[in-house]
């Protein structure tokens, strides 16, 4: 799999962006012709899902030509897409979203929008709850960061969507809360009751959690805090990263975005023999120097089934 970067800016300014390292005042956008390029080169291995990230994909000027373009991919390629988008200006694209394209959501809390830009957001939801594009096509995500204790909007939102399933991720160490980095066990300790807080209100709402790359290892649970999330979370155990290849406008690419320097896609056959390069030349060295705190004596960490968590502990290189 790979996400396609399609612009490089963003409507928000999201504290916890782990792109925020890639959000820069010079603006980039890609080309439609070096778009189609990249699906070239994705296409030379079959059957290889991609998504549409951004910065927020949907402020590129020719979107309705980048969705068009995705959709040929994936009818001749036989496989997926998934659009990454905060919603705010997807209903306009919405005729455009092919059948082999899912959606995912990224819902913040209102405290960190403006009213209005929190109801174009309820707006576009609202017209997908209508197409009955929930828990069929699209789902809503939520990022859990330090600086956000209440996520009632969420349980809002679940509840007047019908959804009995979201994505959700504690974030990883990055943009204003960089400074983690250095305190993995700190993070971790201050984010576990945030986090079984948000399982235990899952469980109320009847709600299951599809975990993203973020979450914290099992190993910081006790007995019954795992019964608890066991109980409603799905894709607990992906101890180790399979590299989610990352591809800017430039066709720079990284198995960890914003996280290791990038090497370009041109110099690499396919996906598959990039992929192969960053695990062993960029992957396998993080996850050495990741070994911090629980996991200096942790066998499945010596014997490299587990990373030790969020490989942006690891540090520079």
């Amino acid at each position: 799999m790979a996400n396609i970067a399609i612009v490089n800016y963003c409507n928000l300014k999201c504290k916890y962006c782990f792109a925020d390292g890639m959000i820069q005042e010079k603006t980039a956008t890609i080309s439609l012709e070096d778009y189609g390029r990249i699906l070239e080169f994705m296409s030379r291995t079959p059957n290889n899902h991609i998504g549409i990230i951004g910065g927020e994909p949907t402020l590129h000027p020719h979107f309705d030509g980048i969705l068009k373009e995705t959709n040929r991919y994936c009818r001749e390629c036989n496989t997926d897409s998934t659009l990454f988008t905060n919603g705010i200006e997807l209903e306009r694209f919405l005729p455009y979203i092919g059948d082999r394209t899912g959606l995912l959501i990224n819902c913040n809390s209102p405290e960190y929008q403006t009213a209005e830009i929190y109801q174009k957001q309820r707006k576009a939801l609202d017209h997908l709850y209508s197409l009955s594009w929930f828990d069929r096509k699209a789902t809503c995500g939520c990022n859990i960061h330090p600086g956000c204790k209440d996520y009632s909007y969420m349980w809002d939102i679940v509840d007047r969507y019908k959804l009995n399933h979201i994505r959700c991720s504690v974030v990883s160490p990055a943009a204003c809360y960089e400074e983690w980095r250095k305190d993995k066990e700190g993070y971790y300790s201050m984010m576990k009751p945030v986090f079984l807080q948000f399982c235990e209100d899952a469980i109320k709402h009847n709600c299951r959690l599809g975990m993203d790359c973020g979450h914290i290892p099992m190993c910081y649970f006790n007995i019954e805090e795992r019964e608890t999330v066991e109980s409603i979370c799905d894709n607990l155990y992906q101890d180790f990263c399979s590299p989610v290849i990352d591809i800017t406008p430039d066709f720079k690419a990284t198995a960890c975005f914003g996280a290791y320097d990038p090497v370009d896609i041109r110099d690499f056959h396919d996906i598959f023999e990039l992929e192969r390069y960053l695990m062993l030349k960029k992957t396998y060295p993080k996850v050495q120097a990741n070994c911090m705190g629980k996991c200096t004596t942790c066998r499945k960490h010596k014997l490299l089934q587990c990373q030790g968590g969020c490989l942006g502990f690891a540090g520079a290189e």
